[in-house]
């Protein structure tokens, strides 16, 4: 069987990128697959995770390249049309939605369209202005996503929010090991993301300020970097927290700085799956985390191994955060069931999972 996956990048550190890197070996591993990667963008070329020497990489040409509307689609449609009939592939697996997927829905070919959807519907309306050209384009991903021949999301929310019948969940496989765990002892709560305004950190400042008035011993780590840095850092300091905020400005090894917390928080506004809330769980950290759509619900087993608390609640998180604070037996048995659970993530059971719906994929196609 020959897949190609259609990403933005793969020389970019993210979850994207990771857990496609897990699939992809595994399938390679296990099942010998031959597996294309084409890029629409790239900077080094060079892979951020370990990949399989097997893998071929295609790098197109920039949209950008191009001046007018009309060099732009007549680009697109030009690589579609060499994606399909020079690798010649049985499965293509968009992981990015580009106007390539409406070329390859017209263009006569044998092989089978599969969508990739990793953001929650409502972060994907978020997005969506009230432009003519905005709205054209939603209509569009619409009627194209509709007509795959399969498209997977990452949670069971996400398939009800986004309503087709063609929708099969997947969620994302472990992307780390860690046989030990956080011993849940050093007074340090962490939080791990890109510092944009999707992953709330203005709001983590907020609940900190009232968790620090309380717990001044305590540390906040944010490991990441981004536009907002600056912005951030300087509401830090305005609020008086630069002696409790860290700031790495830089991502991390995830593994050393969970072993090093005892509490994960995420105020993430929206998260289609968020692998860093498993991480925690391998890891054996509690998370508590606001109910962004979708993914905290249904990766945090509320009370058992984290937190769940409403939306950009504030207050709620803070009491949230001082009780596991104040109650260090109970951060050691929410990490022990965190650890336990992550167990359901295992890569074999999900990308296995992942495997059965490309034969049955390619199979519907041959009967």
């Amino acid at each position: 069987m020959h897949i190609v996956y259609l990403i933005e990048r793969i020389d970019k550190e993210g979850g994207i990128q990771r857990s496609l890197t897990v699939r992809v070996n595994y399938l390679i591993e296990k099942y010998k697959y031959k597996i294309t990667i084409v890029c629409t963008e790239k900077d080094s070329g060079i892979p951020a995770y370990r990949i399989d020497d097997s893998v071929n990489f295609v790098f197109l040409e920039k949209l950008t390249s191009k001046k007018t509307t009309v060099g732009r689609i007549y680009l697109r449609f030009s690589q579609s049309q060499k994606i399909l009939n020079t690798l010649k592939p049985d499965i293509i697996i968009s992981v990015k939605y580009t106007l390539h997927n409406v070329f390859f829905r017209f263009i006569p070919h044998h092989a089978m369209l599969i969508s990739e959807i990793r953001e929650p519907l409502e972060q994907y309306n978020e997005n969506v202005s009230i432009s003519f050209k905005s709205i054209i384009n939603h209509k569009m991903r619409d009627y194209i996503l509709r007509r795959q021949d399969v498209m997977i999301v990452l949670t069971e929310a996400d398939k009800k929010s986004w309503g087709f019948k063609n929708i099969k969940v997947v969620p994302n496989p472990k992307t780390i090991h860690s046989d030990t765990v956080s011993k849940l002892n050093n007074k340090q709560v962490l939080a791990i993301g890109r510092l944009h305004k999707v992953k709330g950190f203005e709001k983590l400042l907020d609940v900190w300020n009232i968790v620090s008035k309380r717990h001044p011993d305590w540390i906040l780590k944010i490991c990441g970097e981004g536009e907002e840095y600056l912005t951030l850092f300087s509401k830090a300091k305005t609020l008086g927290l630069s002696n409790s905020v860290m700031f790495t400005n830089k991502f991390m090894p995830v593994i050393p700085a969970f072993l090093e917390s005892s509490i994960f928080v995420l105020t993430s506004q929206f998260e289609a799956f968020g692998n860093v809330m498993v991480e925690s769980k391998i890891c054996g950290v509690p998370i508590v985390a606001f109910d962004a759509p979708n993914g905290p619900r249904e990766i945090i087993i509320d009370g058992k191994d984290g937190y769940v608390v409403e939306l950009n609640n504030i207050e709620e998180m803070a009491e949230r955060i001082i009780f596991l604070i104040e109650n260090p037996e109970i951060r050691l048995e929410m990490g022990a069931y965190a650890k336990k659970d992550s167990e359901r993530y295992d890569e074999i059971k999900i990308v296995e999972l992942y495997n059965n719906i490309l034969v049955q994929c390619v199979k519907g196609r041959n009967e």
